[in-house]
């Protein structure tokens, strides 16, 4: 099980039912936490939540997104959360595929070096595309296009085209990020969260889509 969390860290909030009584229950979740306990206050039945590998940092990231938006209301907040996840997700595949690229002997996997990648794309749509061709060989638009159920998520999007991917995601989530983080504007409505929320949504899903793709390949 976990240990206690640091003071001042992400923590997402979590909502469940009890298996025995039904009894809605909030678990505030350590973002770095894979598993948890709680009991329930109405009947006592003790539980152990243990997450799946595909709840990651990105996913939990979302999570606190949205309970952002339902419940406390700080839509630039949300806006912020929503940026963050997709772009962990982003990054988190990018070292995972590095890494597992080092499996073999007399490789070593360099952190510093992947970091340095990273940074070297310089803007969110570059890095996008760049994390695309490491991971299927080809652009976030062309791995989309492949795909009818992507494309078919993309058509549904108010702010997303195939054959702009990168440069809609940095223009419509990025961008209203950096206007909470770079100018203080923190005036943003529901819709507006509501809006980034969902191009995170589809981001993580295309994201998601890469990886099992690779993991298929021979």
């Amino acid at each position: 099980m976990s240990t206690e969390p640091e003071k001042y860290a992400v923590k997402v909030p979590l909502r469940f039912s009890c298996r025995q009584c039904g009894e809605p229950a909030m678990m505030k979740i350590h973002l770095s936490e894979g598993a948890f306990d709680w009991t329930c206050p109405k009947c006592n039945m003790p539980h152990t939540g243990i997450f799946g590998l595909d709840v990651t940092v990105g996913v939990l990231l979302h999570e606190k997104s949205r309970h952002e938006i339902l419940h406390e209301k700080d839509f630039a907040m949300a806006i912020v959360f929503s940026a963050m996840a997709f772009e962990s997700e982003l990054s988190r595949l990018f070292n995972k595929w590095k890494e597992i690229a080092c499996i073999m002997p007399g490789t070593e996997f360099d952190r510093e070096a992947c970091e340095s990648e990273l940074r070297g794309f310089k803007t969110i749509a570059r890095k996008i595309d760049g994390v695309s061709q490491f991971e299927v060989g080809s652009g976030m638009n062309d791995f989309v296009t492949s795909r009818a159920d992507l494309r078919a998520k993309v058509a549904n999007s108010r702010s997303l085209r195939v054959g702009h991917l990168p440069e809609d995601f940095q223009r419509h989530l990025f961008w209203p990020r950096n206007n909470v983080l770079h100018w203080g504007n923190a005036k943003y409505s529901y819709d507006e969260a509501a809006e980034c929320f969902g191009i995170a949504e589809l981001g993580l899903s295309i994201l998601r889509a890469m990886d099992y793709y690779r993991r298929s390949l021979p």
